[in-house]
Protein backbone atom coordinates (compact mmCIF):
# COMPACT_ATOMS: atom_id res chain seq x y z
CA UNK A 1 0.00 0.00 0.00
CA UNK A 2 1.18 3.57 -1.24
CA UNK A 3 0.77 5.73 2.09
CA UNK A 4 0.58 9.11 1.63
CA UNK A 5 2.44 10.53 5.06
CA UNK A 6 3.79 7.99 7.86
CA UNK A 7 1.60 9.70 10.58
CA UNK A 8 1.77 6.95 13.47
CA UNK A 9 3.79 4.52 11.69
CA UNK A 10 7.84 4.52 10.80
CA UNK A 11 8.91 6.40 7.95
CA UNK A 12 10.57 4.40 4.88
CA UNK A 13 13.01 4.72 1.83
CA UNK A 14 11.92 8.27 0.80
CA UNK A 15 9.42 9.29 3.84
CA UNK A 16 13.17 9.24 5.34
CA UNK A 17 13.49 13.14 4.89
CA UNK A 18 16.78 14.48 4.89
CA UNK A 19 19.00 11.83 6.32
CA UNK A 20 21.11 10.10 3.07
CA UNK A 21 24.29 12.04 4.25
CA UNK A 22 23.78 10.61 7.83
CA UNK A 23 22.70 7.41 6.81
CA UNK A 24 25.47 6.96 4.22
CA UNK A 25 28.28 8.12 7.01
CA UNK A 26 25.97 5.66 9.86
CA UNK A 27 26.00 2.45 7.30
CA UNK A 28 30.06 2.90 6.70
CA UNK A 29 30.54 2.97 9.98
CA UNK A 30 28.67 -0.39 10.94
CA UNK A 31 29.87 -1.70 7.95
CA UNK A 32 33.62 -1.10 8.80
CA UNK A 33 32.94 -2.79 12.12
CA UNK A 34 31.71 0.28 14.27
CA UNK A 35 29.29 0.57 16.35
CA UNK A 36 27.37 3.87 17.16
CA UNK A 37 24.37 5.40 19.16
CA UNK A 38 21.57 7.52 18.42
CA UNK A 39 20.06 8.61 21.24
CA UNK A 40 17.41 11.38 21.82
CA UNK A 41 13.26 12.11 22.55
CA UNK A 42 10.80 9.63 21.09
CA UNK A 43 8.93 10.67 18.46
CA UNK A 44 12.00 12.59 16.15
CA UNK A 45 12.91 9.35 14.01
CA UNK A 46 15.85 7.60 15.40
CA UNK A 47 13.55 4.45 14.64
CA UNK A 48 12.93 5.13 11.28
CA UNK A 49 16.40 6.13 10.79
CA UNK A 50 17.57 3.07 12.41
CA UNK A 51 15.06 0.61 10.01
CA UNK A 52 16.04 1.90 6.70
CA UNK A 53 19.58 1.62 7.44
CA UNK A 54 19.11 -2.05 8.50
CA UNK A 55 16.45 -2.35 4.93
CA UNK A 56 19.83 -0.98 3.18
CA UNK A 57 22.40 -2.79 4.85
CA UNK A 58 20.36 -6.25 4.17
CA UNK A 59 19.54 -5.36 0.62
CA UNK A 60 23.67 -5.07 0.42
CA UNK A 61 23.87 -8.40 1.53
CA UNK A 62 24.66 -7.41 5.24
CA UNK A 63 23.22 -9.94 7.75
CA UNK A 64 20.96 -7.88 10.32
CA UNK A 65 18.57 -8.62 13.41
CA UNK A 66 16.67 -6.02 15.67
CA UNK A 67 15.17 -6.06 19.29
CA UNK A 68 13.49 -3.19 21.02
CA UNK A 69 14.57 -4.21 24.68
CA UNK A 70 11.17 -2.39 25.88
CA UNK A 71 8.92 -4.92 24.20
CA UNK A 72 11.48 -7.93 26.63
CA UNK A 73 10.24 -8.26 29.81
CA UNK A 74 13.11 -10.49 31.58
CA UNK A 75 16.59 -11.28 30.15
CA UNK A 76 15.08 -15.23 28.95
CA UNK A 77 12.68 -13.29 26.62
CA UNK A 78 15.64 -10.60 25.24
CA UNK A 79 17.53 -13.76 24.06
CA UNK A 80 14.21 -15.11 22.27
CA UNK A 81 14.06 -12.06 20.55
CA UNK A 82 17.27 -11.75 19.73
CA UNK A 83 17.58 -15.29 18.30
CA UNK A 84 14.06 -15.27 16.84
CA UNK A 85 15.63 -12.39 14.53
CA UNK A 86 18.77 -13.57 13.72
CA UNK A 87 17.16 -16.39 12.19
CA UNK A 88 15.17 -14.29 10.15
CA UNK A 89 18.13 -14.09 8.23
CA UNK A 90 18.35 -17.98 7.09
CA UNK A 91 14.56 -18.59 7.29
CA UNK A 92 12.81 -15.55 7.06
CA UNK A 93 10.15 -14.66 9.20
CA UNK A 94 10.03 -16.65 12.26
CA UNK A 95 6.88 -17.80 14.14
CA UNK A 96 6.29 -15.12 16.99
CA UNK A 97 5.07 -15.65 20.50
CA UNK A 98 7.43 -17.69 22.12
CA UNK A 99 8.28 -15.46 24.79
CA UNK A 100 11.09 -17.85 26.57
CA UNK A 101 14.34 -18.93 25.56
CA UNK A 102 13.85 -22.92 26.37
CA UNK A 103 10.27 -22.56 24.20
CA UNK A 104 12.86 -20.81 21.10
CA UNK A 105 14.82 -24.10 21.64
CA UNK A 106 11.69 -26.99 21.38
CA UNK A 107 10.96 -25.42 18.44
CA UNK A 108 14.84 -25.17 16.80
CA UNK A 109 14.51 -28.63 17.50
CA UNK A 110 12.33 -29.53 14.88
CA UNK A 111 13.19 -31.74 12.41
CA UNK A 112 12.25 -29.30 9.56
CA UNK A 113 13.65 -26.50 10.87
CA UNK A 114 17.04 -27.88 11.56
CA UNK A 115 16.58 -29.10 7.63
CA UNK A 116 16.05 -25.37 6.57
CA UNK A 117 18.96 -24.00 8.73
CA UNK A 118 21.30 -26.67 6.79
CA UNK A 119 25.16 -25.96 7.22
CA UNK A 120 24.62 -24.26 10.47
CA UNK A 121 22.53 -26.56 12.30
CA UNK A 122 25.38 -27.87 15.19
CA UNK A 123 25.68 -23.95 15.77
CA UNK A 124 21.75 -24.32 17.22
CA UNK A 125 23.07 -26.06 20.10
CA UNK A 126 22.50 -24.18 23.35
CA UNK A 127 22.33 -25.46 27.10
CA UNK A 128 18.78 -25.37 28.04
CA UNK A 129 19.99 -25.28 31.81
CA UNK A 130 22.53 -22.01 31.67
CA UNK A 131 21.69 -18.70 33.36
CA UNK A 132 19.50 -16.38 31.12
CA UNK A 133 22.75 -14.27 31.44
CA UNK A 134 24.57 -17.09 29.69
CA UNK A 135 21.83 -17.91 26.82
CA UNK A 136 22.01 -14.04 25.53
CA UNK A 137 25.60 -14.22 25.25
CA UNK A 138 25.72 -17.66 23.70
CA UNK A 139 22.90 -16.31 21.23
CA UNK A 140 25.46 -12.86 20.42
CA UNK A 141 28.25 -15.74 19.98
CA UNK A 142 25.80 -17.47 17.77
CA UNK A 143 24.84 -14.90 15.23
CA UNK A 144 28.54 -13.99 15.14
CA UNK A 145 29.17 -17.99 14.11
CA UNK A 146 26.83 -17.19 11.76
CA UNK A 147 28.07 -14.22 10.11
CA UNK A 148 31.97 -15.36 10.13
CA UNK A 149 30.26 -18.72 8.77
CA UNK A 150 28.89 -17.12 5.72
CA UNK A 151 31.46 -14.17 5.22
CA UNK A 152 28.83 -11.45 6.25
CA UNK A 153 28.53 -8.46 8.10
CA UNK A 154 26.18 -8.81 11.02
CA UNK A 155 24.25 -4.99 12.09
CA UNK A 156 22.24 -5.89 15.47
CA UNK A 157 19.70 -3.05 16.12
CA UNK A 158 19.17 -2.38 19.99
CA UNK A 159 16.42 -0.02 20.31
CA UNK A 160 16.05 1.84 24.33
CA UNK A 161 19.13 0.52 24.67
CA UNK A 162 18.55 2.02 28.34
CA UNK A 163 16.00 -0.46 29.50
CA UNK A 164 19.36 -3.49 29.15
CA UNK A 165 19.57 -1.49 33.36
CA UNK A 166 16.11 -2.63 34.19
CA UNK A 167 16.02 -6.11 32.47
CA UNK A 168 19.63 -7.63 33.96
CA UNK A 169 21.53 -3.92 36.09
CA UNK A 170 24.76 -3.97 36.09
CA UNK A 171 25.71 -7.76 35.95
CA UNK A 172 24.35 -8.75 32.78
CA UNK A 173 25.71 -4.99 30.94
CA UNK A 174 28.95 -6.37 32.27
CA UNK A 175 28.92 -9.69 31.04
CA UNK A 176 27.26 -8.04 27.15
CA UNK A 177 30.46 -5.89 26.92
CA UNK A 178 32.66 -8.51 27.91
CA UNK A 179 31.10 -10.54 25.03
CA UNK A 180 30.54 -8.48 22.26
CA UNK A 181 34.09 -6.45 22.31
CA UNK A 182 35.37 -9.96 20.82
CA UNK A 183 32.88 -9.98 18.11
CA UNK A 184 34.71 -9.18 15.05
CA UNK A 185 31.85 -10.11 12.25
CA UNK A 186 29.30 -7.71 14.18
CA UNK A 187 28.58 -4.08 14.96
CA UNK A 188 25.68 -2.46 16.71
CA UNK A 189 23.51 0.47 16.46
CA UNK A 190 22.05 1.36 20.08
CA UNK A 191 18.94 3.36 19.93
CA UNK A 192 17.81 5.65 23.51
CA UNK A 193 14.69 8.01 23.96
CA UNK A 194 16.50 9.12 27.39
CA UNK A 195 19.70 10.88 26.42
CA UNK A 196 21.04 11.35 30.05
CA UNK A 197 21.03 7.37 30.36
CA UNK A 198 22.42 6.54 27.39
CA UNK A 199 25.49 9.14 28.51
CA UNK A 200 25.56 7.30 31.22
CA UNK A 201 25.99 3.87 29.86
CA UNK A 202 28.40 5.12 27.14
CA UNK A 203 30.45 8.08 28.25
CA UNK A 204 30.95 7.41 32.31
CA UNK A 205 34.65 5.70 32.54
CA UNK A 206 32.76 3.98 35.63
CA UNK A 207 30.44 1.94 33.09
CA UNK A 208 31.01 -1.58 30.90
CA UNK A 209 30.06 0.27 28.01
CA UNK A 210 32.68 3.30 28.28
CA UNK A 211 33.49 4.19 24.82
CA UNK A 212 32.32 1.33 22.97
CA UNK A 213 30.33 3.26 20.50
CA UNK A 214 30.35 6.62 19.04
CA UNK A 215 27.39 8.96 19.34
CA UNK A 216 26.10 10.42 15.82
CA UNK A 217 23.11 12.71 16.93
CA UNK A 218 20.23 12.92 14.40
CA UNK A 219 20.82 17.01 12.59
CA UNK A 220 18.04 18.87 12.36
CA UNK A 221 15.91 18.76 9.02
CA UNK A 222 16.49 21.83 6.72
CA UNK A 223 13.03 23.89 5.96
CA UNK A 224 13.97 23.36 2.41
CA UNK A 225 14.04 19.44 2.94
CA UNK A 226 10.52 19.34 4.77
CA UNK A 227 9.03 21.77 1.48
CA UNK A 228 10.59 19.79 -1.00
CA UNK A 229 9.15 16.69 0.08
CA UNK A 230 5.57 17.84 1.32
CA UNK A 231 5.44 19.26 -2.60
CA UNK A 232 6.74 16.41 -3.96
CA UNK A 233 4.70 13.83 -1.98
CA UNK A 234 1.52 16.11 -2.72
CA UNK A 235 2.17 16.32 -6.16
CA UNK A 236 2.23 12.59 -6.97
CA UNK A 237 -2.00 13.26 -5.92
CA UNK A 238 -2.25 15.82 -7.98
CA UNK A 239 -2.15 18.64 -4.90
CA UNK A 240 -0.50 21.63 -4.59
CA UNK A 241 -0.05 23.53 -1.20
CA UNK A 242 0.63 27.49 -1.42
CA UNK A 243 3.73 29.18 -0.10
CA UNK A 244 1.75 31.00 2.90
CA UNK A 245 0.41 27.44 3.87
CA UNK A 246 4.07 25.34 3.78
CA UNK A 247 5.40 28.54 5.74
CA UNK A 248 2.45 28.53 8.29
CA UNK A 249 3.27 24.29 8.58
CA UNK A 250 6.52 24.74 9.51
CA UNK A 251 6.03 27.37 11.67
CA UNK A 252 3.00 25.47 13.89
CA UNK A 253 5.48 22.38 13.81
CA UNK A 254 8.84 23.81 14.26
CA UNK A 255 9.65 21.16 12.12
CA UNK A 256 9.46 18.22 14.41
CA UNK A 257 8.92 15.50 12.59
CA UNK A 258 6.28 14.13 14.25
CA UNK A 259 4.53 17.10 14.26
CA UNK A 260 5.37 17.91 10.39
CA UNK A 261 3.79 14.53 9.29
CA UNK A 262 0.87 14.87 11.56
CA UNK A 263 -0.24 18.14 10.48
CA UNK A 264 0.64 17.80 6.93
CA UNK A 265 -1.27 14.01 6.88
CA UNK A 266 -4.50 15.81 8.60
CA UNK A 267 -4.31 18.65 5.79
CA UNK A 268 -3.95 15.93 2.84
CA UNK A 269 -7.43 14.35 4.35
CA UNK A 270 -8.81 17.57 4.44
CA UNK A 271 -8.28 18.52 0.98
CA UNK A 272 -9.12 14.98 -0.37
CA UNK A 273 -12.52 15.29 1.83
CA UNK A 274 -13.13 18.96 0.48
CA UNK A 275 -12.23 17.66 -3.28
CA UNK A 276 -10.31 20.20 -3.45
CA UNK A 277 -6.72 20.37 -5.33
CA UNK A 278 -5.01 23.29 -3.54
CA UNK A 279 -3.73 23.38 0.54
CA UNK A 280 -4.13 26.96 1.66
CA UNK A 281 -3.03 28.44 5.32
CA UNK A 282 -6.44 27.59 6.51
CA UNK A 283 -6.56 24.33 5.47
CA UNK A 284 -3.44 24.17 7.31
CA UNK A 285 -4.79 25.74 10.58
CA UNK A 286 -7.70 23.35 10.68
CA UNK A 287 -5.39 20.35 10.65
CA UNK A 288 -2.72 21.94 12.96
CA UNK A 289 -5.85 22.45 15.48
CA UNK A 290 -7.05 18.61 14.22
CA UNK A 291 -3.51 17.69 15.67
CA UNK A 292 -3.05 19.53 18.81
CA UNK A 293 -6.90 17.98 19.71
CA UNK A 294 -4.91 14.32 18.77
CA UNK A 295 -1.78 15.07 21.36
CA UNK A 296 -4.06 16.99 24.26
CA UNK A 297 -4.17 14.16 25.68
CA UNK A 298 -0.32 12.91 25.30
CA UNK A 299 0.36 16.35 26.54
CA UNK A 300 -1.42 16.07 29.56
CA UNK A 301 0.27 13.08 30.60
CA UNK A 302 3.20 14.61 29.99
CA UNK A 303 2.68 17.41 32.09
CA UNK A 304 1.87 14.38 34.66
CA UNK A 305 4.57 13.37 34.62
CA UNK A 306 6.62 16.58 34.75
CA UNK A 307 4.74 17.79 38.15
CA UNK A 308 6.08 14.87 39.55
CA UNK A 309 9.27 16.44 40.78
CA UNK A 310 8.93 19.78 42.53
CA UNK A 311 8.94 23.46 40.24
CA UNK A 312 9.56 20.78 37.21
CA UNK A 313 6.70 22.54 35.55
CA UNK A 314 7.73 26.27 36.37
CA UNK A 315 11.32 25.40 35.37
CA UNK A 316 9.99 23.90 31.44
CA UNK A 317 8.05 26.97 31.16
CA UNK A 318 11.13 29.44 31.70
CA UNK A 319 13.03 27.11 29.39
CA UNK A 320 9.90 27.41 26.70
CA UNK A 321 10.16 31.36 27.21
CA UNK A 322 13.89 31.20 26.60
CA UNK A 323 14.42 32.06 30.08
CA UNK A 324 17.53 31.31 31.98
CA UNK A 325 16.22 28.05 34.41
CA UNK A 326 18.65 29.54 37.28
CA UNK A 327 16.70 32.51 37.39
CA UNK A 328 13.99 31.01 38.57
CA UNK A 329 13.45 31.93 42.31
CA UNK A 330 14.18 28.66 43.97
CA UNK A 331 17.10 27.10 45.56
CA UNK A 332 19.51 25.67 42.57
CA UNK A 333 19.13 22.71 44.05
CA UNK A 334 15.16 22.41 42.96
CA UNK A 335 15.86 23.63 39.72
CA UNK A 336 19.08 21.29 39.10
CA UNK A 337 16.55 18.24 39.82
CA UNK A 338 14.02 20.07 38.14
CA UNK A 339 16.40 20.07 35.02
CA UNK A 340 17.39 16.72 35.02
CA UNK A 341 13.98 14.92 35.19
CA UNK A 342 13.20 17.08 32.30
CA UNK A 343 15.97 15.52 30.27
CA UNK A 344 15.68 12.07 31.61
CA UNK A 345 11.99 12.34 30.27
CA UNK A 346 13.40 13.93 26.94
CA UNK A 347 11.37 16.85 27.03
CA UNK A 348 14.32 19.45 27.30
CA UNK A 349 17.87 18.89 25.89
CA UNK A 350 21.14 20.95 27.16
CA UNK A 351 22.60 23.21 24.09
CA UNK A 352 26.17 23.98 23.63
CA UNK A 353 26.50 26.99 25.52
CA UNK A 354 26.69 26.65 29.21
CA UNK A 355 23.12 26.74 31.30
CA UNK A 356 21.33 26.73 27.89
CA UNK A 357 18.36 24.47 27.46
CA UNK A 358 15.42 24.35 24.58
CA UNK A 359 11.91 22.43 24.34
CA UNK A 360 12.53 19.55 22.68
CA UNK A 361 8.82 19.54 20.65
CA UNK A 362 7.86 23.04 19.60
CA UNK A 363 4.02 21.80 19.52
CA UNK A 364 4.18 20.69 23.08
CA UNK A 365 5.89 24.23 23.79
CA UNK A 366 2.97 26.34 22.51
CA UNK A 367 0.54 23.48 24.20
CA UNK A 368 2.08 24.19 27.60
CA UNK A 369 1.50 28.30 26.64
CA UNK A 370 -1.76 27.98 25.86
CA UNK A 371 -2.42 25.59 29.18
CA UNK A 372 -0.53 28.49 31.11
CA UNK A 373 -3.10 31.24 29.95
Amino acid sequence: MDWMFPFGRLAQGGDVVDREVYMKDLILRLQSGQSAIIAGPRRMGKSSVAREILRQLQTQGHYVASVDLFAADSVDHFASLLMQSLLENRLGAVRQGMQTFTSLLHWLGRPDVRTRIGELEIGVQFPVDASPHDQLISVLAWGEKMAAKAGKTLVVLFDEFQDVQRLGGDALIKKMRAAMQTLEHTSFLFLGSQPSLMKTLFADRRQAFYRFATFLPLPPIPEAAWQAYVEGRLEQQGLTITAPAMQLLLDKTGGHPYGMMGVVSFAYFLAKIADVTRIDADTVSVADAQMMDHLSAVYDQQLREIRRVSHADEVCMRVIEHQPPYGAPYARSVVSKALSHLMDSGLIFKLAARGHYTITEPMFARWMREKRS
